[in-house]
């Protein structure tokens, strides 16, 4: 149950936001990179939680967040 996570970088066309909000309504644990950035351009990105899941998760999660991308 730590706080342990994964940034994985998209393309510029990406809305890391749009994205993270389709899986969080899905029930993943995504937050948007871009979000940390105070300056104006920023990276787009997935900041996930992995800590806490099973191998099955996991998997269970990519197909979901492969299906949103």
């Amino acid at each position: 149950d730590g706080g342990m996570h994964g940034v994985f970088l998209l393309a510029p066309e990406y809305d890391d936001r749009q994205i993270a909000e389709l899986a969080i309504d899905r029930g993943l644990g995504v937050r948007p990179l871009s979000y940390y950035y105070d300056q104006e351009q920023s990276q787009s990105g997935l900041i996930i939680g992995f800590a806490g899941y099973n191998e099955s998760q996991i998997d269970k999660g990519l197909k979901i967040l492969g299906e949103i991308l």
